[in-house]
């Protein structure tokens, strides 16, 4: 199942560049922060961790 899983790291991914695109119209900064921040939440709460194809982007 690790297909299913890498598609669900990817959705989560997706989610989260989606809610930091929109902070940054509402907060009025930058949308790389946001997502830093988001992204570190994510690794570290979550236990969000990359798959190779995403360490290749």
């Amino acid at each position: 199942m690790a297909t299913v899983e890498n598609l669900l790291i990817a959705a989560i991914a997706g989610l989260l560049i989606l809610v930091a695109s929109i902070a940054s119209v509402e907060l009025r900064v930058s949308v790389a922060l946001i997502e830093i921040n988001l992204g570190v939440v994510a690794g570290n709460f979550l236990g969000l961790t990359s798959p190779p194809w995403m360490d290749f982007l």
